[in-house]
């Protein structure tokens, strides 16, 4: 009987907390400021040849590469000559200024058959 008044006495208690406990949930804390975004870094060409074309007035001012490309006519990039490459994946590699006043593919280059771009 002791046992029931005790655990009466217990549970009025925490009745009476909980109905002088106010209903409204604490205040949430400030959200701090978002981190200011990284400056932009300016995008690499993933492809060598997309590099502006080397300008020139005569063909001895263009050198074929070593690296391509291939094709006859083709622009011929700056950015082609800081590559290494393994094997040339032309054959008979030449360069010759075009009309426009830039190194393109010379015309007996041709792509080599074994080799895949």
């Amino acid at each position: 009987m002791l046992r029931r008044t005790l655990l009466a006495a217990l549970l009025a208690a925490s009745c009476q907390r909980r109905a002088s406990a106010p209903d409204d949930p604490p205040p949430a804390a400030p959200q701090p400021a978002p981190s200011p975004a990284p400056p932009p870094v300016p995008p690499r060409p993933a492809d060598p040849f997309a590099g502006p074309p080397i300008p020139c007035a005569s063909d001895a001012d263009c050198r074929p590469s070593a690296c391509g490309p291939c094709d006859p006519g083709t622009p011929i990039p700056s950015s082609i000559f800081g590559v290494t490459c393994t094997v040339n994946p032309c054959v008979q590699p030449s360069a010759v200024c075009s009309p426009a006043h830039v190194c393109v593919v010379g015309p007996d280059t041709r792509r080599n058959p074994a080799m895949a771009r």
